[in-house]
């Protein structure tokens, strides 16, 4: 009698569990995705200026970014040969280096977004596109709002699964009891 009892409880637990990791893969990923989406509008638009011979220095925004502490959105400029040419975004009073390999990566594809950490503590969603004169435009922002949103995300799963364990449990129990109770009426 156990077992009818334990089966359907146990089939309804792996669904809840199943169900709340969808919801929270789904949710993180749209969170995360977004994160990129002013990068590429503004690298893009870079890019395409660059491609169409504007100069280089009026492409960049004249406001600096701490990227330390700022959410805003900073801007990279390399050449072909992967030298940093301008900058809006330092840690401290450095411009910080992607490395070559994700400037070749966006040569080979034409873009390439990545989620790149220059310091413990900072983690950023660039974007960066190839431009058809060799250069790169490299577009990012801090994720720490999306960070908080993903860490309450799971918080909010969990507290969620929780609370579907539970009932599933008290069912269980219930329904246990109830079947013990009436065994021994009879």
């Amino acid at each position: 009698m156990a077992r009818t009892i334990l089966l359907p409880h146990l089939a309804a637990a792996i669904i809840a569990t199943v169900l709340t990791g969808l919801i929270y893969v789904s949710v993180q990923q749209a969170y995360r995705m977004g994160a990129n989406d002013p990068q590429l509008q503004v690298a893009r638009h870079i890019a395409y200026k660059i491609s169409a011979n504007r100069p280089v220095t009026n492409m960049a925004y004249n406001d600096t970014v701490n990227l330390l502490q700022s959410l805003a959105t900073f801007i990279q400029v390399y050449n072909a040969n992967h030298v940093l040419i301008t900058s809006t975004g330092y840690i401290g009073l450095t411009a910080p280096l992607v490395p070559p390999g994700v400037l070749d990566a966006a040569a080979h594809n034409g873009e390439n977004l990545v989620t790149w950490q220059p310091t413990q503590g900072v983690r950023l969603a660039c974007v960066i596109e190839a431009t058809s004169k060799g250069n790169y435009v490299l577009v990012g922002r801090s994720l720490a709002e999306v960070e908080k949103r993903e860490s309450n995300l799971l918080t909010m799963c969990i507290l969620c699964w929780l609370a579907c364990m539970g009932i599933l449990c008290s069912h269980a129990l219930l329904q246990s009891w109830l079947l013990n109770r009436e065994k021994a009426n009879t």
